[in-house]
Formats: C-alpha cells, structure tokens, sequence
C-alpha cells in the first residue's frame, strides 16, 4: 500500500511528526516515531523487507516532521527581553513589510525592525517584526496615513507591549497568533506625530515588489468600485481579488450562517477555471502542446499573488503548477501525489501553514474530494443523470470532509449547508465570477462594453444574496457545536475511511456489517461532539473576563446554562468624529462572549439574567440574542434609554422572548441549581431608571450546597437595605446565610462591598470582575483591603482572567485561566 504512493505517506508521517512536536514533549515524539514504523509495517505485509523499508521510510519521514517543527520552535524567538510591567517606552525603525491599513481612527502596520532605542537603551534588531498601530487624532491625519506605503523605511516612537494572551478558557490567544506570524511586540503610538516617515528602503526588494502588487489590486480595486454598486462592490473585491476589507459584516455573517463562506476564498475552483480559461486562450494561438503549457505554469504565480496569496490559493496554484509541470512532461499525474508534494513545499517553507485555518481545509477538502468522491458516485449510483450524481456526490464529500473542521474553527453547523453549497456554487463559480471577471479584463481592453457585463454579474448576484438571506433567515436550521478535541477529529476520518471503504464493500458478509459497524460509530461520535458534557453532573459557574464589565455563565448540574449580564463595549464618540468609526469595530458580545459560549456548546440559555441596563453589563447580550436562542430574560422591572439598552430589548420583543421583572423572593430553578432574587425588595411598577446602578438586580445561585451572590451595581444604601431587611426567603429567621462566593459590587468600586455587608453574608471568596488598566480605578485599594483584613481571597478577571468554579455534591473546586 505505501510503496504504491510513497510520496504521500512520507508526507503525512511528516506532518504527523510535525503536529506530534507541536503538541508534546520530544520524548513522546521519539515514542511516536516507534509506533509510525510498526504501523507501517503491519500495514504493508509481504515480505519482511518490504515491510521493514516501510516502517523505515515512515518513521524517518515521522522524525523528519519533528526535527523540522522543533528547528522551527527554537528559531522563532524574540530578541527583545520581556518587560517588567504592562510595556517600555520605545522608538523602532525599519522598513514597513505590510500593506499599510488605515480603519477608522486606527493605522496598523508591520515593521522589521532593523534599531530600536527601549527604556533609553539602543540595540541593534536584526529585522524582527513587530506590529504597528498608530492611533489617528483628526481626519486629516487618517487621510495623510493612507499615502504609507510597505518597502519605506520609518521611524516609530510608543509603548511596546506584548500582544494579549487569551484570558478566558478557550479563548482567542493573539499572542499565540502573532508568534505564528513570527511577531513577538505591538508598538501603540499616539497620533501620527509618532511615525517620521525616513525615505524608501535600500534594499527590500520584497516588500517593494509586493507594494507594487498592492498598487495593482487597489487600481483593480477601484475599477470594481466603478463597476458595481455596493454592496456588490466590495463582495466582488473578495470573489476576484481576496480583498475582503469591504465586505459587508452582516452579508458575511449571512454567508458563515450557511457555510457558504468558502467562496470568498480564491481556492482551487477559481484557479482551475483561470487556468482552463487560460489554456483554452491559448489553444487559439499557433503555440505547441508544451508551450502553452509552459506559459500557463508561468502565468499561476501571478494570479497567486494578484489575489492574495493566502494559503489556500497558494496551495492551488501549487498544485495547478506541479500538474501543468507533469502534463509537459508526460509523467503519471496522480492527484494524492500533487497534493502531498504541494503541502511539502508549503510546509518546508513555513511550518506554521500547519496552525492555519485556511490551510486545513483546503488540503482536508481536496484531499477528501480526491479520495471520497469515487466512492460517494458509487454509492449513489441510483442518481441519474450522471452529471447530476457528480454534483450531488462533490457537494456531499466536500460537507462530510470539512464538518470537522467547520465545527472546529467556526463552532457551527448548518442543515441547509448542502443545498446552499449545491445550488449558489455552481451559480457563484460558473455565473457570477466569470461575468465578474469578464466585467473588470473589460473596463481595461474595451470600457464601454465593461458595464454591461457588470450589468448581468450584479443581477445574478443580487439573486443569489436573495438566495442567501432567506436561507440564512432559517434560523432553526443552525446548530452549536462545542470545539471537539484532537482525537475526535482523527477518530472522525478514520471511521469516514473505513466505512466508505471499497475494499470492504467486496467481502460479503463481514464486509457489510464491518461498514455498518462503522457508520454506526460515526454516528456516535457525531452524538458525542454534539453533547460532550450529557453525562456530566457537576455545575460551572464561571466569571467570563469581558473587559470592563460584567458576564457570568452559569452550568447547572442538569446541563441547563443560564447567563447573567453580557459585559458591552462603551463608545466615546462625539458629534463629528463618525470618521473613528471602523468598519467592523470590536464589539464584545459579538467578538468575545459569542464565540466563547459556542465554544463550549451552549446551544440554548435557559435563563438570562439582566441585573441592570447600563452598557457594560448588557451591550453584549444582544449578540447572544442574535446568535443563540433565548428561552427566558429576567431583569430589575427598569429600563433606561440609550443604544446598548434600547437595541437589547427591541431585538427580545422582535423575537418573542418573555421578558419577566425579577423582585426579591422570586426564584428561578433547575435540576440541581437555583436563582432567588435578594433585590429589589419590592415589586414596583414598570418604569424609566437612567440610574440604573441602585435598581440592580442581585440573585443569590445555589448549586448543590455551594452559594454564589450575584451583585451588579448595588452601592452602599443597597448594600445596607438588604442587611437590614434579612429576607425570610433567604435565610432562616433574621440571619443571613453564609456564602462561598461574592461577587464585589460595582467591580470593586469604593462605593461597595462594606464591612457591615462582608459581616452579613461572610464569604469565603470574592470575585470582582474588572477591565485591566481601566479609567475608573477599578477594584478600589480600600476594597482589596477590607476583604485582606477579613481573610477573604480576591480573585479579579484583569489579573487572573476567567475565574471557574466547579461544583459537585460532596466537593467544589476553582481554577483561573492566568496563573494565581
């Protein structure tokens, strides 16, 4: 079996070898590469020489991958000492490597840093590369930053700091992302005052080359702008060009909803049908065989810059190259082999491709398509037409590949992907692409003409964003999937392989029930990834780190979720300044607690808990209601006007969600956990509260005999009404339970969290939930002293990030994403 594609088990014993070292420690890889040999050679059998050059071949490939993956780790190293505190003043110089991006208020760019003066102290950097963003102070500043170009050389005073790390469990790491892009510092500079721009380089002759290839992709860019009107514009930038700057968020998230999102990807499709149109071209010149195919190889590297060159084109223009090579030649093509060969070089060249999305599932969907497909025509023979079961069989083999990965990367799963990808593909790649391109070679070699092209590729287009907003409006075809682990996505293919197995379908008998057995398998798995956690009996609650706000997950021990408050993005923006606006500015219910809650497979809130209306406790939640049913929305009976609060409760009535005012006494219960309202005392009548910090609402949650106080916003006047009152349904008689977990009112604010309130409820820990390096001074040191002087530990969310508890019936236990 190997010695048929020895090319193409050597690589995957190589990426294996790479993956494995990415993931352990060398002693397991030496272990790795033992168990690689013996594999191969029980999978080869014959004689026992062939089979021990297998296992040879294998286990140096195996070793190969980890050598080349371990060389990797060692080298990509910063030169610059970690910092003391928070970051150092410096100065950096060097050529500017990316295309310079101004968003809003907000330049961002790389530099390699050739000399850097940090703390005062000058030092010589060798071309690291740090990434730059310059904060805009006026308009004018924002156009003149549009004039930086990569390949010029410049000079950047600010503060370097190390990139954030991920804060919360399964959370977005972008100090880990960067290092993978080989970039250890940011630099934040103030205005463009900061950045002296010196001249253009000497040398860099890439980066030069590729400001070139920027200036060529804006003129084209601006052609389309010309041709289309928006929102056609800006998806055809990212159809023809990979510009995807400009794509509207809302259409983009209309595409993802369905899984449609790998047509905005130049891939495969598109370089197939630029090198078929090319060849055909061709074909009309008096040209030999092998010239045209030499022009056509010459020709792929630069569509594969013209577009981008981001893997999953690179990967096919790669592969395009190596096939035009071997039809020149007359060497035996082989799909598996062109493919293997291609990831070998991508990964010889950056074997951190191995971390990126992109490059996963085009060499997972190509691979499967090359494997999967036979078999799929085979085993839905009974589809006539032929061309019609082709189409069927590409689409299904494409879904069932990439399900993995998509649930993986993008925490979602869409039963109206199949239809989607099997009716808008073929009219985005045969329809809407070709008129598209043939629009913008023609506002080149004959404009009066171009417009009508443009004319036909925008009505398609319009119909198939119909098509798409009204698939993507069917919101019970969505599901969640939690992120499932390494070994479900290998246990996933495995069984993909054995039961679409050709060589089983031909043993009679045991053959069958083998590939039934394991269909049967797979679908458990599929059980599985939809509900890791049926069987787990503990309760979570856990203190989500939202910045400067407040968010609490809460698990019950019935697998129930219920949230309190969704932190929120506070916007200081003055009449005028409209231009600080980014195109997709950060938002934290849409960039951090939607994607961390699909992550760990909440796929409905039972119960949401809205303490009070102020932004940093309810901006967020909007986003959840967007994304993930509601069930339930319990908050203090207020309301307050602005846009965080107005557009939270618009979309709760435009969806039909009870909204319930919550008083004291009120509980909420499920299997193995209860919420009882503590405050507002008193149901009072529906009203308008711009004060919303004194209505909060503060739950007491109960999960088996471990109590957790909930307090939002209360101050210190809250604070003593509800000791004095000592609620009967609270606790016993006059005195006030004890607790394991507070919640420090008001992040910590000096205005909370009193002695006499500490007296009353005496809890073990208390949690405040605070933004790092926040304007308000939160948590306030007489706080942090007053819960010392009481023996109280304090765990924060800015220095410790996620702050989790895990609750059974005999024993509770917590953990804290940064170190304690």
């Amino acid at each position: 079996m190997i010695w048929r594609r020895p090319l193409l088990w050597a690589v995957v014993a190589w990426t294996a070898g790479m993956a494995a070292a990415s993931a352990y420690a060398p002693g397991w890889t030496a272990a790795g590469v033992a168990a690689a040999g013996l594999a191969a050679a029980a999978a080869q059998g014959g004689s026992v020489r062939r089979s021990a050059s297998a296992a040879l071949l294998v286990a140096a490939a195996f070793a190969a991958g980890v050598v080349r993956f371990e060389l990797a780790e060692r080298s990509n190293v910063s030169a610059i000492a970690p910092p003391d505190g928070e970051g150092k003043p410096a100065v950096i110089a060097g050529v500017i490597v990316s295309k310079p991006e101004v968003d809003g208020d907000r330049l961002a760019f790389d530099v390699a840093a050739a000399a850097a003066t940090i703390e005062a102290r000058e030092s010589e950097l060798s071309g690291e590369r740090i990434r730059v963003y310059v904060r805009l102070e006026t308009e004018a500043e924002a156009e003149r930053a549009r004039s930086l170009r990569r390949g010029e050389t410049a000079e950047v005073a600010g503060e370097l700091r190390l990139p954030s790390s991920a804060t919360n469990f399964g959370g977005f790491d972008y100090r880990l992302y960067l290092a993978r892009q080989h970039t250890f510092w940011t630099l934040r500079a103030d205005g463009l005052a900061a950045l002296r721009r010196i001249g253009e380089a000497e040398g860099a002759f890439a980066a030069k080359a590729l400001d070139r290839v920027d200036r060529v992709r804006e003129h084209m860019g601006a052609r389309l702008e010309a041709l289309f009107t928006e929102p056609t514009a800006g998806f055809m930038k990212g159809l023809l060009l990979g510009v995807r700057d400009d794509l509207d968020p809302e259409q983009f998230q209309a595409f993802s909803q369905i899984g449609l999102t790998h047509i905005l990807a130049i891939s495969g499709l598109h370089v197939a049908i630029y090198v078929g149109a090319l060849l055909w071209l061709l074909g009309k010149l008096p040209l030999s065989r092998e010239r045209r195919l030499e022009l056509a190889m010459a020709a792929v590297p630069v569509y594969v810059v013209l577009t981008g060159m981001s893997p999953s084109v690179v990967r096919a223009g790669l592969m395009a190259a190596i096939a035009l090579y071997a039809a020149r030649r007359r060497l035996l093509k082989d799909g598996l082999h062109i493919l293997a060969a291609a990831a070998l070089l991508m990964l010889l060249w950056e074997p951190y491709y191995l971390y990126n999305v992109s490059f996963q599932l085009s060499f997972a969907v190509t691979a499967g398509l090359i494997i999967f497909t036979p078999r799929a025509m085979e085993l839905l023979r009974a589809i006539r037409p032929q061309p019609l079961r082709s189409a069927v069989a590409v689409t299904l083999v494409a879904q069932c590949v990439s399900f993995p990965l998509t649930i993986t990367y993008f925490n979602g799963f869409s039963w109206l992907s199949f239809p989607a990808n099997f009716l808008l593909v073929p009219a985005f790649s045969f329809a809407v692409l070709p008129l598209g391109t043939a629009a913008l070679l023609l506002a080149y070699v004959a404009p009066p003409v171009a417009p009508w092209a443009a004319y036909l590729a925008e009505k398609l287009t319009a119909l198939c964003f119909l098509a798409v907003e009204r698939l993507s409006g069917w919101e019970s075809a969505s599901t969640i999937w939690a992120t499932p682990p390494a070994w479900w996505i290998a246990a996933y293919y495995a069984l993909l392989l054995a039961a679409t197995s050709p060589e089983l379908r031909r043993r009679p008998g045991f053959g069958r029930f083998a590939a039934a057995a394991c269909a049967a398998a797979l679908a458990g798995l599929l059980a599985y990834a939809y509900a890791p956690d049926a069987l787990d009996r503990a309760g979570y609650v856990s203190f989500l780190d939202v910045g400067q706000g407040d968010a609490i997950l809460l698990r019950t021990p019935s697998g129930a979720h219920w949230l309190v408050d969704g932190g929120g993005t506070i916007r200081f923006e003055r009449p005028g300044e409209e231009w600080r606006r980014r195109s997709d500015p950060f938002e934290v219910g849409e960039d951090v607690l939607v994607p961390l809650l699909k992550r760990r497979g909440v796929q409905s809130i039972d119960a949401l808990f809205v303490s009070h209306a102020d932004t940093d406790h309810i901006g967020g939640l909007s986003a959840v209601l967007e994304h993930i049913p509601v069930r339930r929305i319990f908050f203090n009976g207020t309301v307050k006007s602005g846009e965080a609060s107005e557009r939270f409760y618009r979309t709760a009535l435009s969806q039909g969600v009870p909204l319930i005012p919550m008083h004291a006494g009120m509980t909420v219960e499920a299997g193995g956990a209860k919420a009882v309202a503590v405050y507002p005392t008193e149901r009072g009548p529906f009203r308008v509260e711009e004060e919303q910090n004194e209505a909060s609402l503060v739950l007491l949650a109960t999960m088996y005999s471990r109590t957790f106080l909930l307090t939002g916003d209360i101050g210190e006047a809250e604070e003593r009404e509800i000791v004095s009152g000592r609620s009967a349904e609270i606790g016993a008689g006059s005195a006030l339970p004890r607790i394991d977990v507070l919640k420090a009112a008001h992040h910590g604010s000096k205005s909370s969290t009193l002695q006499r309130w500490l007296d009353a409820w005496r809890p073990r820990v208390a949690v405040v939930s605070a933004g790092r390096n926040n304007i308000y001074g939160h948590p306030h040191p007489s706080v942090l002293q007053r819960l010392d002087d009481n023996g109280i530990p304090a765990l924060r969310t800015d220095q410790h990030g996620e702050i989790q508890f895990r609750v059974e019936a005999d024993a509770w236990q917590v953990r804290t994403k940064l170190p304690r």
